[in-house]
Formats: C-alpha cells, sequence, structure tokens
C-alpha cells in the first residue's frame, strides 16, 4: 500500500525544504560561507605556525584523513620500487631453515608464518593500498565523485551509489504528533538526557499513517540510491587492510 495520494517522484534528501532559496539567500549563504571559510584559514595557518607539533584544529578534527593523505603516496612509491628482501614471516619453504616441508606447513597451519614468499607480501601491500584509496575515496565522500567511481571502476566493484533499480531503496518521512514525541521521551531517560525526539523520522513502512494515524502524519516517499550491504562490504575489505598495515607497520623497509 503507497502512502498518502500523491508522491513526489524522488526525493534525495530527507530534510528537503520543498521552497527554492531566492538568488538573494543563494549570494548571502554563498559570500558567508567563503568569508567565514577565510578567517578560519587565517586561524588555522596561525595554529600551524605557533603550536610546537605544527598542527591546527582542522588537522586534529580529521587527523585520519590527514595521516591517510601523508602516508598514501609514500605507501604507493614503496610499493613501486624495485625491492630486495621481503618479511620474514612471508619466507618460503627451504631445507637450511626447516627441518621438513611438512614442518613448514604445519607452521603456516598454526600460523606462526604466513609463508607464500615475496608474492604473499606484494598482496598483503595491495590491501592496504586499496585501505589507503578507500579512506581517500569513498569514506568521506561516499564515492560519488570521479576519484569514488574510478576506485569502484580500479576494483572491479558496480558502483553502489549509481542511480539503477538494483541500488534503489524507498522509505517514507513521517511528522510524529507532539503528544506521541512526549510519550516516548517519558519512557526512555536517553531521549530526556539528549534534548528529545525530532518532529521528523524515517521509515520502511509505507502505511504507519494509517495504522496510526494519532502518531503519525505522512509528508512525503523518499528514494535513496545507495546498496549497503556491498559498501559495508567493501568498507570491511578495507578495515582488513587498516589492519594488515599495523600488523606488518614495522615491516616497510628494504
Amino acid at each position: 500500500m503507497k502512502p498518502a495520494e500523491t508522491l513526489p517522484e524522488e526525493s534525495t534528501s530527507f530534510f528537503d525544504d520543498d521552497k527554492e532559496p531566492s538568488l538573494f539567500e543563494k549570494v548571502f549563504y554563498r559570500v558567508t560561507y567563503c568569508a567565514k571559510n577565510f578567517f578560519r584559514g587565517i586561524k588555522y595557518g596561525f595554529q600551524k605556525l605557533i603550536r610546537p607539533y605544527h598542527v591546527s584544529d582542522w588537522d586534529l578534527w580529521d587527523l585520519d584523513a590527514l595521516m591517510a593523505k601523508m602516508l598514501y603516496p609514500k605507501i604507493l612509491a614503496f610499493k613501486k620500487m624495485e625491492r630486495h628482501g621481503y618479511p620474514s614471516a612471508f619466507s618460503e619453504y627451504s631445507k637450511n631453515e626447516w627441518k621438513s616441508k611438512d614442518e613448514y606447513e604445519n607452521a603456516v597451519k598454526e600460523g606462526k608464518i604466513k609463508g607464500g614468499g615475496p608474492e604473499a607480501w606484494e598482496k598483503v601491500l595491495d590491501e592496504i593500498i586499496f585501505a589507503f584509496e578507500w579512506h581517500l575515496y569513498c569514506k568521506d565522500t561516499i564515492g560519488t565523485d570521479k576519484k569514488g567511481i574510478k576506485f569502484f571502476e580500479k576494483y572491479g566493484y558496480k558502483n553502489p551509489y549509481a542511480k539503477t533499480e538494483e541500488n534503489k531503496s524507498v522509505s517514507y518521512v513521517y511528522r510524529m504528533s507532539e503528544k506521541y514525541i512526549n510519550e516516548q521521551v517519558e519512557k526512555s531517560p536517553d531521549l530526556k538526557e539528549f534534548g528529545g525526539l525530532a518532529p521528523e523520522c524515517l521509515s520502511d513502512e509505507s502505511d504507519l499513517h494509517i495504522k496510526e494515524p494519532e502518531n503519525y502524519t505522512f509528508i512525503k516517499e523518499s528514494i535513496r540510491y545507495s546498496d549497503t550491504r556491498y559498501i559495508v562490504e567493501i568498507g570491511k575489505r578495507a578495515l582488513e587492510g587498516f589492519r594488515l598495515f599495523g600488523e606488518y607497520f614495522t615491516n616497510f623497509w628494504d
């Protein structure tokens, strides 16, 4: 059952205002935004100059992104350079080091060593690079810009944000009654502590306003394009890459 008589064809934002801002409002917003950023830039620049470690508040608020930007090109250069060795954890079977091949294979199975030789080490480096590229091109930009799209293509992933039926999900925006909000806040001490509930909510149910008309008023349909499970899967691979980076951090040598 579809809620309400007329639904907007597509809504990309849950809090979209139907009213188009005037030209004055657009210009005023742009000018004030640029002015604030200009003065913030001066402030953060002075912080970098006078602070002992030459970091600004801006750097510290997004330190993971700053570190990723600094480390990624160096890890990429390390991967591309001609190297002459690899970590001993990836050593191949050698008669001089192991009593037998069975002993070596058991050590690999038990996790005492990784084995696999230089090829296995290169695969680990590839996963670490994947993790950093994910952080730079997908984590905060949600992969919708050109770099994010290229990231998906590079690793053979479909674009989970493309406007396709496969990625399409429909939710429904409702306004809760004041009485219902107060009742929920009274039931939950946590909600009281955090200032209560916002009047609007998002639900997968299309008929809340029919089931509970006293509590919910339908506002609009919200159509989004994102394959959440696929995004989580990519994110898990990236986190594994960062785990490997931590595990082999002291092995970036030649």
